[in-house]
């Protein structure tokens, strides 16, 4: 242990489900989880994910129970390490130890830290498409439940399905098919467009505001027109022929 650095003493509590020690340390220090992260971006919710390697019958509290613990101190629940995982990434990443277990605590992420299922990593890939890749039919059933986007592509252009496919997957294939992967898709689909609405909205505000704002100046200022519009050069507002008012336009 990291004696004298709290943040790395943090870590190896979390890891081992040692909560009591981790809360005596928070008290002690007056370490802010909100900036706790060790030289790899990881933060205190990716060492409860790494905790999944370390076996159960060595932790003194659960998995889920040292996720509560961290979320109700404030831990950040979707920030990316130095290679642009998720907490819930990496989670889903260390499944294939023991998936049963990981289930559950990706289902305690999804359900009680309201993690964000389609948040990807820097090659794109999100924590469905990694599911799929590993073949973990029952994780990626719990991501779809919580509106994985199945549609997604990574940065090389691979859907869940592609992965799955290509990994020999054959049960996972049949779960992107299934209805609650069509209801996930249905629900991108939507928000996809809404999305696209809400962008257009904002172009055609952001336009209207820029015309507003010349005619503004148009009234403000005057208007340079052609000569000869102005007449009575002479008469107080019009000094130049060449130069009139709105009130010059016919």
């Amino acid at each position: 242990m990291a004696k004298g650095n709290p943040a790395l003493e943090l870590k190896h509590h979390v890891l081992n489900g040692r909560l009591a020690q981790a809360k005596r340390l928070l008290s002690d220090s007056g370490l802010s989880l909100e900036d706790c992260a060790d030289d790899d971006g990881h933060t205190p919710l990716h060492w409860c994910a790494q905790g999944l390697q370390t076996e159960l019958e060595k932790r003194e509290a659960t998995d889920q129970e040292t996720l509560v613990f961290l979320i109700q101190n404030g831990a950040p629940k979707n920030r990316q390490n130095a290679l642009g995982e998720t907490p819930l990434m990496t989670a889903v990443r260390l499944a294939v130890l023991e998936p049963s277990r990981a289930e559950a605590l990706v289902e305690e992420m999804l359900s009680k830290a309201r993690v964000d299922p389609c948040r990807a990593d820097m090659s794109g890939e999100t924590p469905l498409m990694e599911a799929a890749a590993a073949g973990l039919v029952g994780v990626g059933r719990i991501l779809l439940e919580y509106r994985a986007n199945p549609l997604a592509e990574s940065s090389s252009g691979l859907t869940a399905a592609q992965l799955a496919e290509e990994s020999g997957g054959v049960e996972f294939v049949q779960l992107l098919k299934s209805p609650l992967a069509e209801r996930a898709a249905k629900e991108a689909r939507a928000e996809d467009a809404a999305g696209r609405t809400a962008e257009d909205q904002q172009r055609f505000s952001e336009l209207r505001r820029e015309t507003q704002a010349k005619k503004f100046e148009q009234t403000l200022f005057g208007q340079k027109l052609k000569p000869g519009l102005a007449h009575d050069k002479d008469q107080p507002g019009k000094p130049y022929a060449e130069y009139g008012t709105l009130h010059d336009i016919d």
